[in-house]
């Protein structure tokens, strides 16, 4: 079992051996390299109405911790509740963050939330509403 780690200390709970760890950068290039496309004003609005981003505030907002089970949970709750075509949890271990990622998938649009890892768990730590290469540089500069 894959056992996610923060500053270098193991979590309780296991994550697949299956999963695929990723860097943050490699985990961007994947997705711009999928074919990811500008996100549209109006699809953001439009994501926005249909209840995903009060739900996804409420998940970052309530400061608890999250097994790698809940996180699933969550991910099959945003297919349930919103009108999101796919979501995937990918993990990600670098030097600037050990953690993972809900990944959704919104027509033009990739929003995701990062859990980061702790010794406990994983928190909800925050929220992009299209996790693009190009979207990252825009909100770097």
């Amino acid at each position: 079992m894959i056992e996610p780690r923060f500053y270098r200390k193991p979590i309780t709970g296991a994550v697949s051996e299956c999963a695929e760890m990723h860097t943050l950068s490699s985990l961007l290039n994947v997705y711009q390299n999928g074919g990811v496309h500008q996100a549209s004003e109006r699809d953001l609005s439009e994501l926005k109405a249909l209840g995903f981003s009060s739900l996804v505030r409420e998940i970052v907002g309530t400061r608890s911790m999250h097994s790698y089970d809940d996180i699933q949970l969550i991910c099959n709750r945003l297919l349930e509740l919103t009108s999101i075509d796919s979501c995937k949890i990918e993990f990600v271990d670098d030097d600037n963050f050990s953690g993972l990622f809900i990944i959704a998938s919104f027509k033009s649009l990739l929003p995701s939330i990062s859990f980061q890892s702790t010794e406990s768990g994983f928190f909800a730590a925050s929220i992009n509403y299209d996790f693009s290469q190009e979207n990252q540089r825009k909100l770097r500069h």
